[in-house]
């Protein structure tokens, strides 16, 4: 019978907060045994959480490349729940054709979305059409007043901002007029380890631009959009709402929740008007 687990990299344990970055398939008589690591997503959480290169951590991960993990010592691992690098509890695959069902938990629960094939059609892929923040965008750019006024999927290529980040951020809508006004829908339909680096990731942007704006910042005019619906019915929205509550409560950053994209675009719109705000782009020329 084969199994898989799920390698899982935790860069502040008192956080206790992972993330899938490597996948290893093994039978229980230990006669396969297949293993795959994610350097580009590695490199991506070690830059949000400004960690530098640990040749600690590169001996750790090399030697489980090299060296095969029994099963026996895998279920052992899985038991503890310490250190820098974990292991989920093997479960058992019932699928024939192993490489199929590797590369399925590998794009579901590790891969770095540039690691991702471009047809790549499972439901867990990024697929931009199932994804709210892609309709909340869509909706917002066919918004004429919305788009004169705010950038929509505004990327900081070429900004101080990106030095941040290992890829180009980017972020749903901002604008400005006296202070940054901006906002990022974050999906709670999704795994937890998906939904932490969604979440870092926007905190890391607001942060960086609190740093890069000094006192053009306002923690409550960055926003986080969440749907109703998800608040109340998605299956991890408890925890996921302990979090986002948590992070609303010390720093200041909104929570938004609405029913709908509407609901976020008339919104939107009102604070538009209410506040002159203009396209970033525009606003950081007058500063």
């Amino acid at each position: 019978m084969n199994y898989f687990s799920i390698i899982k990299y935790y860069p502040d344990t008192v956080r206790s907060e992972g993330f899938g970055i490597g996948l290893i398939i093994l039978n229980e008589e230990d006669s396969y045994y297949r293993i795959k690591i994610s350097d580009e997503r590695l490199k991506r959480i070690n830059k949000i959480f400004g960690i530098k290169k640990s040749p600690l951590l590169d001996y750790i991960l090399e030697d489980l490349r090299e060296n095969h993990v029994g099963f026996s010592k895998l279920k052992l691992l899985s038991i503890y729940e310490n250190g820098v690098i974990q292991f989920s509890h093997p479960k058992m695959i019932s699928s024939e054709d192993i490489d199929e069902r590797f590369n399925y938990y590998y794009d579901k629960f590790v891969a770095d979305y540039n690691e991702l094939p471009i047809n790549l059609s499972n439901d867990n892929a990024p697929n931009n059409i199932k994804r709210p923040g892609y309709k909340l965008r869509n909706h917002f750019k066919k918004s004429k007043f919305i788009n004169d006024h705010l950038n929509i999927g505004y990327k900081f290529e070429g900004s101080k901002i990106a030095d941040y980040f290992v890829d180009v951020p980017k972020i749903d809508f901002i604008g400005g007029n006296g202070s940054i006004f901006a906002g990022e829908l974050i999906n709670l339909e999704t795994s937890e380890e998906t939904f932490q680096e969604n979440l870092s990731r926007i905190i890391t942007l607001y942060r960086a631009l609190e740093k890069s704006f000094l006192k053009l910042f306002i923690p409550n005019e960055c926003k986080i959009l969440l749907l109703q619906d998800q608040v109340n019915n998605s299956p991890n929205a408890e925890l996921y709402m302990d979090k986002l509550q948590t992070w609303h409560k010390n720093v200041g950053f909104d929570l938004m929740i609405k029913d709908t994209v509407v609901d976020f675009s008339n919104e939107i719109e009102k604070t538009i008007h209410d506040k002159d705000i203009i396209k970033f782009e525009d606003w950081i020329l007058q500063i």
